[in-house]
């Protein structure tokens, strides 16, 4: 997603009175996140285990390296205001929680930043909040669910398809790992990962 670079005042057009501060998110000057993949594709790996930690050394040193001085100056503007900075290496940008008029001002003037946007929270109808599930709308035979039926599972099933091998992967808040649909298929192997709790299995929110 390219940067957008808002102006200052219109990052804190809707605030509140008392409400001075607000969340925004940095962008970068000089981004090339593509040739750090590319350089991947000609290297070699004893495992994928192997790949996926050069990939993510490799992102978080460029990172480190092209955020420096921003991290500098926030470092040191922490000492006077509580605001929280967290890194996204993976997109090479900077999340600042609490960042006042004066922050947001500063950092949409530093030479190697080239957006300053304000992190945009949407919640959900509460009318959506309130459902809850129906036990009499719960289907345990797989002939019973329709999307089964409606993809042709059935036809797959016949060919002698089974999904072996097929690894499923989704984001979610969290996992249970016990759970009977998930417990035999787990694959330990990097099959699991919890960037905030750190919990080493899986773990439901």
């Amino acid at each position: 997603m390219e940067p957008r670079d808002e102006d200052s005042d219109s990052i804190f057009s809707g605030s509140q009175e008392d409400q001075k501060t607000t969340t925004v998110i940095v962008s970068f000057k000089g981004s090339n996140l593509q040739n750090i993949r590319n350089k991947l594709k000609t290297r070699e790996f004893s495992s994928r285990t192997h790949r996926i930690q050069s990939l993510h050394d490799d992102l978080q040193d460029y990172a480190n390296e092209i955020q420096g001085n921003v991290l500098n100056m926030l470092s040191k503007y922490k000492s006077a205001s509580p605001i929280e900075v967290h890194q996204l290496w993976i997109s090479n940008q900077v999340i600042v929680k609490n960042a006042d008029l004066t922050l947001v001002k500063t950092l949409q003037n530093m030479e190697e930043v080239s957006g300053v946007m304000e992190d945009i929270r949407f919640t959900m109808d509460e009318k959506f909040i309130q459902q809850e599930y129906s036990t009499n709308n719960k289907r345990t035979n797989a002939d019973e669910t329709w999307g089964i039926g409606a993809i042709q599972v059935p036809e797959v099933w016949a060919a002698g398809i089974r999904g072996a091998g097929i690894v499923v992967a989704d984001i979610d808040t969290g996992v249970r790992g016990t759970h009977e649909a998930l417990r035999d298929g787990f694959r330990e192997e990097n099959g699991w990962f919890d960037p905030f709790g750190k919990s080493p299995v899986p773990k439901d929110a």
